[in-house]
């Protein structure tokens, strides 16, 4: 696995992170932790646009294996960086998974930190960006309500 993730190719890696969901269910998410994460944080900052993209649609799985710790001091100042990024599809493909983040960093955490990118998101200029957020608006409803999101 460690031969694959190092793969000078983008789209070795940009496979090994596609099959993330069963890595993650297979390994267990202190094997993940232990031995993939590294990687995927690599796969998050990457020069290639694709594998960002790959990486960034993924982060509710990587994210549902991760402490909130883990996820506040590594993760999301990558998606911060995401939320920027030049290229519409990696915007688009951060904006149809982060905000499954919230149900892990819980409300305070929400409120300070994955709302302002939403937000910043919300006003993208790309509509898929826009709609992709839309999609998953209930993900971060249940953790702040629709009063404190209004």
């Amino acid at each position: 696995m460690k031969t694959l993730c190092e793969d000078n190719s983008w789209r070795i890696k940009y496979y090994v992170c596609d099959k993330l969901s069963d890595l993650v269910k297979h390994l267990g998410k202190d094997n993940f932790k232990k031995y993939l994460f590294s990687y995927y944080l690599k796969y998050l900052q990457d020069t290639e646009p694709e594998l960002r993209s790959i990486a960034a649609s993924k982060l509710d799985i990587a994210g549902s294996a991760l402490d909130v710790d883990e996820i506040l001091q590594k993760v999301l100042p990558i998606v911060k960086t995401l939320s920027t990024d030049t290229q519409n599809y990696v915007r688009t493909s951060l904006a149809s998974s982060f905000l499954a983040l919230c149900s892990v960093v819980g409300k305070k955490h929400t409120s300070d930190i994955i709302l302002p990118i939403f937000l910043q998101l919300l006003k993208d200029e790309d509509s898929d960006v826009r709609i992709n957020l839309f999609k998953k608006l209930n993900e971060i409803t249940k953790v702040l309500g629709v009063d404190t999101l209004s």
